[in-house]
């Protein structure tokens, strides 16, 4: 991973957004159980987000709603 985001769900659980430069895409994972939850799970990738090539960055908005990505191979936001 190039860059990593993390926004809270409602129910107050993280979703991360994960950069991949080589395969110019941003993956969101769910990085597993909610804290203090048994047993632990590991992480999940939800989706794949093709993205312009190489994303080099993350922004969330304040609301972890919107996700900027900025690309270095296109000069793209």
């Amino acid at each position: 991973p190039y860059a990593i985001a993390v926004a809270k769900s409602p129910d107050g659980r993280d979703k991360l957004y994960v950069t991949s430069e080589r395969d110019s895409m941003v993956q969101v994972v769910d990085p597993g159980s909610a804290p203090g939850a048994e047993p632990a799970v590991e992480g999940k990738v939800l989706k794949d987000v093709h993205t312009g090539m190489h994303p080099v960055a993350l922004l969330l908005d304040r609301a972890g709603e919107r996700l900027f990505v900025a690309n270095a191979g296109g000069d793209l936001v």
